[in-house]
């Protein structure tokens, strides 16, 4: 399933910040799957379409949503498509969801404008704007099915963090690959100080991750010791200098620390 593909289209052609996925199935084989989009940005309001007008209020991006007709065998091959892209673009907290049918007996009324949305059939606007811009010609009949035998969704945003043991599972699946004999891998973020004075250096400075889940962690090969957050902490304090925190810097440093060092905020 080239899920990836079909989303880095997408954010090529319109040039907007990816804020997260959806995606929805109905537990049907072969049948197409809704991709939603979610764009982080504004559009400006303004009472005159002129250049020079003000805008006087935002409202979001509508959310895109495509149809996708490839082909596929069971569930696990949506939640595996979703866990890749999730990987590759850099996503965090992915959820999945098995909603049941909200044709049902009992069920809220809350349930059938969820399946709408998830589908990218959202019936309403806000202040007369799209929330939802759909290239789904088979949308309402895929609605129609998920309303009697329930639907799959898929969910990535920010954070690789879930509470979903189906997901969980897949996850430390695609964690086997990268890991190394101690249960650890690393994702680099930063060239060392050597390198930044181009010069040849030693190891990137690289953020500690293992199979337990975790809000921070050691960031190695940086000369502070120190987990990611109170790095950041120490580049904070230090106007984004956190070399400067040893405290072998140049006089003309130390004029610039006593100036800008009262004006910063703590963390």
């Amino acid at each position: 399933m080239e899920l990836l593909d079909r989303i880095e289209d997408q954010v090529a052609s319109t040039g907007l910040p990816l804020f997260a996925i959806t995606l929805a199935a109905v537990p049907c084989p072969d049948t197409p799957i809704i991709l939603t989009l979610h764009w982080h940005g504004f559009v400006k309001e303004k009472l005159a379409d002129v250049d020079e007008a003000r805008a006087v209020s935002y409202s979001p991006i509508p959310s895109s949503a495509l149809q996708l007709n490839e082909r596929w065998k069971d569930l696990i091959a949506i939640d595996r498509a979703a866990m890749d892209a999730a990987w590759e673009l850099g996503a965090w907290d992915v959820q999945r969801a098995e909603r049941q049918a909200c044709m049902r007996g009992g069920a809220e009324s809350r349930e059938a404008l969820e399946c709408l949305q998830a589908f990218g059939a959202f019936p309403f606007g806000i202040n007369g704007n799209n929330v939802v811009v759909a290239d789904a010609p088979d949308a309402d009949d895929l609605v129609e099915v998920a309303a009697h035998r329930g639907y799959l969704m898929d969910v990535g945003g920010h954070r690789f963090f879930t509470r979903i043991p189906e997901v969980a599972r897949i996850w430390r699946e695609v964690m086997d690959d990268y890991m190394q004999e101690d249960g650890t891998t690393f994702l680099e973020l930063a060239a060392d100080v050597y390198h930044k004075d181009n010069v040849s250096g030693g190891p990137a400075y690289s953020l500690l991750i293992t199979e337990e889940p975790a809000v921070d962690s050691v960031f190695i090969n940086e000369p502070h010791e120190t987990t990611f957050i109170n790095y950041l902490r120490v580049c904070f304090d230090y106007g984004g200098f956190p070399g400067l925190a040893a405290g072998d810097y140049p006089d003309d440093y130390e004029a610039f620390l006593e100036k800008v060092k009262p004006q910063l905020k703590k963390i």
